[in-house]
């Protein structure tokens, strides 16, 4: 299922320019909605739970009591989705003019200026 989504979200994002004014706070709304649900998805759920101390241990007790949590086991949690932040409506009329036309150039020109703007 996630792949699906993945893939869509993908799609919206690169005719999200392309659809007429009326119909992009629709495609926005739909990618607000992908990526919270894929936000939510990959968050997933506790493995355990912090429930005190004794004798400077912490007693860790797991959120399914079938489940056995092997001694020394390492427990990571999943970094929280960063905020996306999107080109502004200036930016891309510029992007745009420099690439004459939205052709595949000029996809990966917005995808180049997200990325850098989103430090990464």
């Amino acid at each position: 299922m996630s792949k699906a989504m993945k893939l869509a979200l993908e799609a919206l994002m690169i005719v999200r320019f392309c659809v007429p004014p009326a119909q992009r706070k629709t495609v926005n709304e739909a990618i607000k909605a992908i990526e919270e649900a894929l936000a939510k998805q990959e968050q997933g759920e506790p493995v355990a739970v912090v429930t005190g101390m004794y004798g400077g241990q912490f007693i860790v007790e797991p959120t399914n009591p079938a489940m056995v949590l092997p001694v020394n086991i390492a427990l990571y949690t999943r970094p929280q989705p960063r905020t996306w932040i999107d080109l502004t409506g200036e930016e891309l009329e510029t992007l745009l003019r420099e690439n004459r036309s939205l052709t595949l150039g000029a996809i990966w020109a917005v995808a180049d200026k997200l990325k850098e703007k989103n430090n990464g």
